[in-house]
């Protein structure tokens, strides 16, 4: 540690705290990092027990993975896969592929509409342009400089994704395809503003690919092994089994952390990456985050998604093209699903992201489902409504997959995590409105810091740079 370092906490080992204590740690300060579980990981770690192994409660793809913290901390990740292509199925007619090639694109996009065909390269092409304007703001702390940018951002906060969509194109395939994305951030594609998801989506970067989905070799857990070793190396204590009880306060600036067991820890600087709900209102005495904050944060987001993982003793023929598979019905269904999702009742038109993935064993596939929307709390709760939404899932694989159920060898099923409501206006607010809180001393790190919610890192890097310039300049 240099003569500038300071005593800093940070809460949760997953991804964001792995990737936050390691840049402090860097920057030369005293880092203890605690998490509640006997291992790390999170969302990323092998935890969901199916068949003969174990895999990951969160998603398989990496999306946002931020560019930087893979260079600047020299993780040396593999890719199974770098850009996997948007498939959507069809109730009647060939699955329509959406890969990057835009000619190959508007090759199977003619026969369901010529002129969605003739838009596509040139939709995509200023969409993509919009996006990497926008990078400026979601990839670091800047400001939009080019008034047509500017333009185009004020009439996004405005659409929704469903206008925007249908103004766009007329394939219902591609319109409920490109709909699912939308519905991560547990909004209704009627939502005004929800259009500027698309373009968050395609301002991201994988494999150094702009939009690109890639499937790390290892699977998620495999980040957090690397990760890992970045941390230790850096001289980052990490503390399991260690849950977080209370933050120590004076009143206006935190002074450390308070275990279960009694431990107090002290610090300069305390950094989150649990939600905003559980760091403001469970770690502080009531009223001490604002009764406005308290007030934002009371219910959680009503819509998620949930995880149904099949391991398979064969891979479907459907399913030998690699890619994302979407199945949703139409785009106005989405909305609609929604509206029953946020009063606890499962929709019944479900949208579907399938990916399947070789275990390396026995059975030797992996088909993991993401399902959009579903309610967080279920009327009757997910204790009784896991089998009646399993059922329907396999409903709608077999569809498309004549006796599709007797290939399933073993099943698993992940409800929705919980999560802060989504705040539109926090897509564009400066990133430290976002990691900053009511208290100071005390940041967040984690998906509660992020524009969108996603496995990222980007702001675990960006809140570590803000917290090593805040005690400096307290310093001075």
């Amino acid at each position: 540690m240099s003569a500038l370092g300071q005593a800093i906490v940070v809460i949760g080992a997953g991804l964001n705290g792995l990737v936050a204590a390691t840049y402090l740690a860097r920057a030369g300060h005293a880092v203890t990092l605690v998490e509640a579980d006997g291992s790390p990981g999170g969302m990323c770690a092998n935890r969901v027990p199916i068949s003969a192994f174990a895999v990951p409660p969160g998603p398989h793809l990496f999306t946002a993975l931020d560019p930087r913290i893979i260079k600047e901390l020299d993780l040396n990740l593999a890719f199974v896969a770098r850009d996997l292509p948007l498939i959507g199925l069809r109730a009647e007619g060939p699955p329509l592929l959406l890969p990057r090639d835009v000619h190959e694109a508007r090759r199977h996009l003619a026969p369901l509409s010529q002129r969605d065909g003739e838009r596509f390269a040139a939709f995509r092409r200023e969409h993509f342009a919009f996006a990497r304007a926008m990078r400026a703001l979601w990839w670091e702390e800047g400001e939009l400089t080019d008034e047509h940018a500017r333009a185009t951002l004020r009439r996004m906060q405005v659409t929704s994704a469903a206008a925007w969509l249908d103004g766009a194109f007329e394939s219902e395939s591609l319109l409920a395809a490109y709909a699912f994305d939308v519905l991560a951030a547990g909004l209704s594609p009627s939502a005004a503003g929800s259009a500027l998801l698309f373009t968050w989506r395609a301002a991201q970067e994988m494999c150094g690919l702009q939009g690109a989905v890639a499937i790390p070799d290892g699977g998620p857990s495999r980040l957090i092994d690397a990760m890992m070793n970045t941390a230790e190396a850096a001289g980052v204590a990490i503390r399991f089994e260690s849950a977080v009880r209370a933050l120590e306060t004076d009143g206006e600036r935190v002074r450390g952390v308070v275990l279960a067991s009694g431990e107090k820890l002290p610090a300069a600087a305390v950094l989150s990456s649990l939600s905003k709900r559980q760091t403001l209102i469970d770690f502080l005495p009531p009223g001490r985050a604002g009764f406005a904050t308290a007030r934002a944060l009371e219910k959680p987001q009503s819509c998620g998604e949930a995880k149904v993982l099949l391991t398979l003793s064969a891979l479907p023929k459907l399913f030998e093209q690699p890619g994302r598979y979407v199945i949703a019905e139409r785009l106005e269904t989405s909305a609609s699903a929604h509206a029953a999702a946020r009063t606890g009742v499962i929709p019944a038109d479900l949208a579907l992201e399938i990916v399947a993935l070789p275990t390396g064993g026995t059975p030797p596939v992996l088909l993991s489902i993401l399902v959009r929307p579903v309610p967080v709390e279920p009327i009757g709760g997910w204790k009784d409504q896991a089998t009646r939404l399993v059922q329907a899932v396999l409903h709608k694989l077999e569809l498309h997959i004549p006796q599709f159920t007797g290939l399933v060898a073993g099943l698993a099923f992940v409800p929705p995590k919980s999560r802060d409501p989504f705040c539109m206006s926090a897509m564009v607010s400066p990133w430290r409105a976002r990691i900053q809180t009511p208290l100071k001393g005390l940041y967040l790190c984690g998906e509660a810091a992020e524009p969108v919610p996603c496995l990222s890192g980007r702001a675990a890097r960006i809140a570590a740079a803000l917290v090593v310039a805040d005690l400096q300049e307290a310093k001075t």
